[in-house]
This record gives structure tokens, sequence and C-alpha cells, in this order.
């Protein structure tokens, strides 16, 4: 009983976190029924280079996740290659490891989830930062936490999903740095600097 009302007393407390988090991913995820997208319709939230390049690259983790293949190297590309360089830029990603557990004709599924999930934790951390910097959490911290999750630039490259790792974990990122600031606590600003490089060196870079 008593662990039962902590659980209860913890999303209470965080109830506009994960507000922040459900908005931007059921908005998206209505934009993407909007689409056609499958199981809604024909189309496919691959597009561009997410079609040609990205996504291969994430089955392929894939396949090596479920068949214990190596992460350093690859035979699936000319002569082969240096799978861990691919590895780095564009599946480094802690939530492609769970497509583990996907049958292999639900990938692409898997993978539109995974941009719904990124997007909403791009509300949340947001959320996360207003209230550590505001002091206060309600439902304006949910609606600009929203806007931020869904602002332009993640719109227009939501195929470039490697890259949105860093905009979720941005938020983050400035809070860990005004609270290293104000008062010499270092530890939510190196952890969270560091999951940017590690998730996506490229703009984990344009960071710094």
């Amino acid at each position: 009983m008593v662990k039962f009302q902590t659980i209860k007393g913890f999303f209470y407390r965080n109830r506009y976190i994960f507000l922040a988090f459900f908005v931007p991913f059921l908005l998206m995820l209505l934009a993407f029924i909007g689409m056609d997208f499958f199981p809604f319709g024909e189309n496919q939230s691959a597009v561009i280079d997410m079609y040609h390049q990205y996504f291969p690259f994430i089955y392929e983790l894939h396949e090596k996740l479920q068949s214990g293949g190596s992460l350093l190297y690859s035979w699936n590309g000319g002569l082969g290659t240096n799978f861990l360089t691919l590895l780095s830029y564009y599946a480094a990603s802690p939530l492609y490891f769970l497509t583990v557990f996907v049958p292999d004709a639900y990938m692409m599924e898997a993978v539109t989830l995974i941009i719904l999930i990124k997007v909403g934790l791009a509300g949340a951390f947001m959320a996360i930062y207003l209230r550590g910097m505001h002091q206060r959490s309600d439902f304006s911290t949910a609606a600009f936490a929203a806007l931020y999750a869904l602002c332009a630039y993640v719109i227009g490259y939501y195929w470039c999903l490697m890259w949105l790792d860093v905009v979720a974990l941005l938020p983050l990122c400035i809070l860990g740095l005004n609270r290293l600031i104000d008062r010499g606590e270092f530890k939510l600003y190196t952890i969270s600097l560091a999951a940017m490089m590690l998730t996506n060196y490229y703009i984990g870079g344009m960071v710094c």
C-alpha cells in the first residue's frame, strides 16, 4: 500500500511533465495519421535520406542485435565497411536497441514510434527545464514545452531522426549549465552533454 502511494505521489508531482510528453506525442501522431502513415494509410515516415540511409543503418543494427553480429564491421556495402562509424552517427540512440524485441516486418512502424517518443521526450525534458528554472509546474509549463517539442526544426527535420535525441536532451543540458553557474553542481550538465555527444556527435558538437 505504501509503495502504491509512493508511485501515485510520483505521478501526481510530475503530472505536467507527463502531460508535456503526451501532448506533442499525440499531436505528432495525429499529424502522421493525417498524412496516411501506415497502419492508417499507404504512406510511411521514411522520406528522402531516411529511406535510403538512416532506416537501412538502423535496420542493420536491429539485425546485428538479434543475430549477435559484430557492431564493429559490416559486409553490407561494397567490400565491407567500418560499422562503428555508422553506428556512432546514425544509430547510437539507446532507443534503437529496443528494436531487438521487434519482428523484422514491423521495423518501419517501430522507427516511426521511436520518432514519436523522441518528440515526446523533448516536451518532457523542456518541462523539467521550465520547472527547474522558474519553480513552477502547471498547464503553461506543459504548453510551452509542447511548443518546443513541435518547433519548426523538429517538424522540418523529423526524418533526420538521429538528430532528435540532442533536441530532446538540450533543455537538460541548459538546466545543468545554469546549475553549474549558480550552484556549482556539475552532474546534470556533464551527463546530459556526454549523452548528446554519444547519441549524435554532429549536433552534439554544435551544442558545444
